[in-house]
């Protein structure tokens, strides 16, 4: 619990995708609305703002805007989605930061990643340090 607090700096994300999600979603859709909750936790934030979200060819793709820092933008998504896949979001995220219409962050972040994060297995460090990897 402390992990991701510390993730999110302890902000409005944290207790939505606490939330969960209600029994009336069916496996059909419990990726979308994961992938919503993700979105939303991470648009309340006064570091992103988010553009747009999709479903397409197996990732949820979230475009948003940083309002402050890339790195705190990254911590925010990062933190959101691991919260969510512990909820039962199963769906790798690809992740693009615009400033305009130029791309200022582009990174991947995997199912597996984030479940070992919020099982302990990874620091935060280590999460983070995995997504700055696959970061073009």
């Amino acid at each position: 619990m402390n992990r991701r607090k510390l993730l999110l700096g302890g902000g409005v994300a944290f207790s939505t995708i606490l939330a969960g999600c209600s029994s009336e979603a069916s496996n059909e859709n419990r990726d979308e609305v994961y992938a919503e909750k993700t979105a939303d936790a991470v648009d309340e934030e006064s570091a992103t703002s988010v553009d747009n979200w999709e479903i397409n060819d197996g990732t949820f793709h979230l475009h948003f805007t940083p309002a402050g820092s890339n790195d705190r933008a990254l911590q925010i998504v990062a933190g959101a989605y691991a919260g969510n896949v512990d909820n039962g979001l199963d769906l790798p995220l690809t992740g693009y930061g615009y400033e305009g219409e130029e791309t200022v962050l582009y990174f991947q972040i995997e199912v597996d990643w984030a479940q070992q994060f919020m099982d302990d297995e990874l620091s935060e460090s280590e999460y983070l340090g995995r997504i700055q990897e696959t970061m073009g």
